[in-house]
C-alpha cells in the first residue's frame, strides 16, 4: 500500500512535471553515429557539475559533428584545458549549442583561427564574431576529438539559454536517447547534525546498504548490519548513493530528480534541469564533501546548508534537516528519478526518541561564521574569509609547525576534508634575509601525504599573499630553478616531411608553466600546448615554411617566476 501511494505522488508531482518540461523543440543529432551517451547532464565531477552530455564517439577522433539546427556561429575558443577546442552556434528559438574537445573546426574556419593565432602570438583565444558565420541544420562544422582537459576521445555537448548562458539538460529535447533501466541506490546515511543528536545510539555518521525487495529499496539486513530498527534522536541530515545506467549501457551516469518525504510530507528534493556556471562550485555543499576526497565515493546529502545557493532544489522554504525532538515512529521515503521516468522508491522505518542533553560546541581555535568577511592572524600568518567563502559555519584547526625545505613556518589552517566556495586569502609574513629571493617566492599548499603545489602569490611589505580554494598546510618556497626542456622527436640535423610534427616536453618543477615561445628562422610559430602530457606540438605548414631548406628553431620556457629555459636547434623541412 506505501509503494502504491509512493506511485501516486510520482505520478501527480513527476510525470506530469516530466511531460510539461519535454521541449516540443526537436534538434537534430550532433553525430552521425548512434548516440551513445557515456556522461549526462549534471553529473556529479570534481568541484562542478557536468554541464552537457559526452557522446562516445567509440574511442576515436575525427568524426564529423553537425550543427543541431540552423544558427550562427558567435564564438570559438581555443584552449589547452577545459573544453580544448570549442564551436558555439546561437540558434533563433533562444538556445545556444556547444560542441567542445573538437580535434578541428573544418578547413575554413581553422584557417581563420589560426590567422587569429598568429596576430596575437598565442595558441589560446576566445573569439566572439558578429554578425558570426551562418550555419544551416546538419551542416558539418567539425571534427570530433580529445582536446582540452579530455581524458578520451569523445564529443562534450551542451544546450545554453542564449539569454543567461545557463546549461540546460539536453535530453529536456528530443534527441532519441533511449532509456529503460531504472536508478540504484546503495546506500543510506544518517549524519546527526549536533552534539545532542544520534543515530542508533552513536554521535557519527551511519551508513545502510539498500537492497530491494518487490518493488522498493529497504535497509539490507546481514552480519555487518543486524539492526532490526534505526533509532534517530535530534537534528538528522539524510544522504544517498545512486547509480543509474543507459539501455545497453556500462558506465554509471547522474541522477535528474531526487525527492524526500516524511509520513508522506515532502520534505526535500532537487532537479536537474539547468544551472548557472557560476554556481557549480556549489557541487561541493550537494555532496559530502568529506567522503569524496577520502574515498571518492560522492554522496547526495539530502539536506542543504546555510551557504549553498544552487537553484536546483524544488523548495527552498525547507533544507530538509529533520528534527526528530519527540518520540514517536516514523516513515521515510525517498523518491529517485531518471530523466526518462524511470524511477525507484526506497522505504526506511524510523523510531524516534527525545534528545538528551544539551548542544556542547567542540574546542575550536576560532568560530568563523558563513557569510560575512572574517579575518583570522596569528604567528605570522593572515586569513581571510570572504562572506562567499564557506558553506556554513566553521571550527577553525590551526597549528603551527616547522619545515627545513621551508622558508617560512609551516601553517595548519583547518583541514583538506572542508570545502571552501569562494577563494581565502592567505598572507604569511616573510622574514627579511630572504629579501633577496622576494621576486622568487611563491606560497605552497600540501598534505601530509603530497608534495608542496605551489597556489602562488604575490610580495609587499614584507609579506606574501596568494589565494586558495583548500584548505590545508602553507607554508613559504623558493623557484630558483628554471624549466626543463626535454626535446622528443628532435635533435640537430633532424630531418622533417610535410606530415610531420615537432613534439617537445616541457616541465616544471614548482611555480608552474607561465609561457613559452617558439621561433623557426626568428619568426614566431604556433606550438599547440599539452599540459596533460606536459608537451607542446608544431604542426608544420608549407604556406609558412619554406621546404628542402635549413632552419632554425629557437624554443624559450618560463615559469611563473621567471625562470628561463632555452633549446635551440638546426633542422632540415
Amino acid at each position: 500500500m506505501r509503494y502504491i501511494l509512493i506511485c501516486i505522488v510520482l505520478l501527480i508531482k513527476g510525470f506530469y512535471l516530466f511531460s510539461q518540461e519535454n521541449s516540443k523543440i526537436i534538434f537534430s543529432s550532433p553525430l552521425g553515429i548512434p548516440l551513445n551517451v557515456t556522461g549526462n547532464f549534471a553529473e556529479l565531477r570534481n568541484n562542478h557539475f557536468h554541464a552537457g552530455i559526452d557522446f562516445s564517439t567509440k574511442a576515436q577522433e575525427g568524426y564529423r559533428v553537425y550543427s543541431i539546427a540552423d544558427g550562427t556561429i558567435t564564438r570559438i575558443k581555443v584552449s589547452p584545458y577545459g573544453y580544448g577546442k570549442a564551436i558555439y552556434i546561437d540558434h533563433p528559438n533562444g538556445y545556444t549549442s556547444v560542441y567542445a574537445h573538437l580535434i578541428s573546426f573544418g578547413d575554413s574556419l581553422d584557417r581563420i583561427i589560426k590567422d587569429i593565432q598568429y596576430k596575437n602570438r598565442e595558441f589560446s583565444i576566445d573569439s566572439v564574431f558578429s554578425p558570426g558565420f551562418t550555419v544551416k541544420k546538419g551542416q558539418v562544422i567539425g571534427l570530433s576529438g580529445n582536446t582540452g582537459t579530455s581524458y578520451g576521445p569523445h564529443l562534450h555537448f551542451e544546450i545554453r539559454e542564449t539569454e543567461t548562458e545557463f546549461p540546460v539538460n539536453p535530453q529536456l529535447f528530443e534527441f532519441g536517447i533511449q532509456d529503460t533501466i531504472k536508478p540504484v541506490p546503495h546506500k543510506i546515511f544518517f549524519y546527526p547534525l549536533e552534539s545532542n543528536s544520534t543515530v542508533n545510539g552513536k554521535n557519527e555518521r551511519i551508513s545502510f546498504s539498500l537492497e530491494k525487495k518487490d518493488r522498493k529499496f529497504i535497509i539490507k539486513k546481514d552480519r555487518k548490519n543486524p539492526v532490526d530498527e534505526i533509532i534517530v534522536s535530534g537534528k538528522t541530515g539524510i544522504g544517498i548513493t545512486v547509480s543509474d545506467f543507459y539501455t545497453d549501457k556500462s558506465n554509471s551516469s547522474g541522477i535528474y530528480r531526487i525527492r524526500m518525504l516524511l509520513d508522506s510530507v515532502f520534505v526535500y528534493g532537487f532537479t536537474m534541469k539547468q544551472f548557472s556556471f557560476d554556481d557549480t562550485r556549489y557541487l561541493n555543499s550537494h555532496i559530502d564533501y568529506a567522503e569524496n576526497v577520502k574515498s571518492g565515493t560522492r554522496i547526495h546529502k539530502l539536506f542543504r546548508e546555510p551557504g549553498n545557493r544552487l537553484n536546483i532544489y524544488d523548495n527552498k522554504m525547507t533544507n530538509g534537516v529533520l528534527d526528530f525532538d519527540q518520540a514517536g515512529n516514523h516513515k521515510l521515503d525517498i523518491l529517485i528519478e531518471d530523466i526518462n521516468g524511470n524511477f525507484s522508491v526506497v522505504n526506511v522505518d524510523l523510531t524516534a526518541k527525545t534528545p538528551v542533553g544539551q548542544i556542547i560546541e567542540r574546542s575550536c581555535e576560532k568560530v568563523i561564521p558563513s557569510g560575512s568577511k572574517e579575518i583570522f592572524e596569528k604567528d605570522g600568518i593572515r586569513v581571510v574569509f570572504f562572506p562567499e567563502s564557506l558553506y556554513d559555519t566553521l571550527r577553525l584547526e590551526y597549528t603551527l609547525s616547522s619545515g627545513a625545505k621551508f622558508l617560512s613556518p609551516v601553517y595548519k589552517i583547518h583541514n583538506r576534508y572542508t570545502a571552501i566556495h569562494k577563494a581565502i586569502e592567505v598572507s604569511i609574513h616573510l622574514d627579511k634575509k630572504h629579501h633577496d629571493l622576494y621576486d622568487k617566492l611563491v606560497v605552497v599548499r600540501y598534505n601530509n601525504e603530497k608534495s608542496p603545489v605551489s597556489i602562488g602569490g604575490s610580495v609587499k611589505s614584507h609579506t606574501i599573499t596568494a589565494k586558495s580554494l583548500n584548505f590545508g598546510y602553507f607554508s613559504v618556497m623558493a623557484d630558483t630553478i628554471a624549466p626543463v626542456i626535454k626535446p622528443l622527436n628532435i635533435f640537430e640535423g633532424a630531418k622533417f616531411v610535410k606530415d610531420n610534427k615537432i613534439e617537445i616536453k616541457i616541465t616544471d618543477n614548482l611555480s608552474g608553466i607561465r609561457s613559452f615561445t617558439g621561433t623557426i628562422d626568428g619568426k614566431w610559430v604556433l606550438f599547440e600546448y599539452l599540459p596533460a602530457k606536459e608537451k607542446i606540438i608544431y604542426n608544420f605548414d608549407a604556406n609558412l615554411l619554406k621546404t628542402g631548406n635549413k632552419h632554425e628553431l629557437l624554443l624559450q620556457v618560463f615559469d611563473e617566476r621567471l625562470n628561463r629555459a632555452e633549446y635551440k636547434v638546426s633542422f632540415y623541412y
